[in-house]
């Protein structure tokens, strides 16, 4: 099993430990319809404090300039809405949206993501590394 939850003085921590996202581009492998993605969010527990995925959720550092799209997960931005104990959320995969950003409940949201490539939406071929 992927996802942990791992608790350590006071802090409840969760990861699903997997490349989950809902965003798919063709010829890309790692895309998942968004009604796949539903159990692991469902896993994340109530009392969560530290929460780490790989995608984001929905309008939260994942804006990609090139589609002109959000790629984050609605589901799993629901789900981060109903956790009233979260502090911190750290997360990847929309590499243009790396930095600090908030949810609305206060949570910080660190898109950790590395670089980034410009890519083909209709073959999914990168372009160009941009570190």
């Amino acid at each position: 099993a992927q996802d942990k939850t791992l608790r350590v003085e006071g802090e409840v921590i969760y990861s699903n430990g997997s490349s989950y996202n809902a965003f798919q581009l063709k010829n890309w492998g790692l895309g998942y319809p968004e009604r796949e993605v539903h159990p692991y969010v469902d896993k994340i527990p109530n009392d969560c404090t530290v929460l780490l995925t790989h995608e984001p959720a929905y309008s939260i550092g994942d804006f990609i300039p090139e589609s002109n799209e959000n790629i984050g997960s609605g589901p799993l931005l629901d789900r981060i809405q109903q956790l009233k104990q979260l502090k911190l959320h750290v997360f990847g995969h929309a590499h243009q949206g790396q930095g600090i950003h908030t949810h609305a409940g206060g949570a910080v949201a660190l898109n950790a993501a590395t670089g980034w490539f410009e890519f083909d939406t209709d073959t999914g071929v990168a372009k160009e590394i941009i570190l």
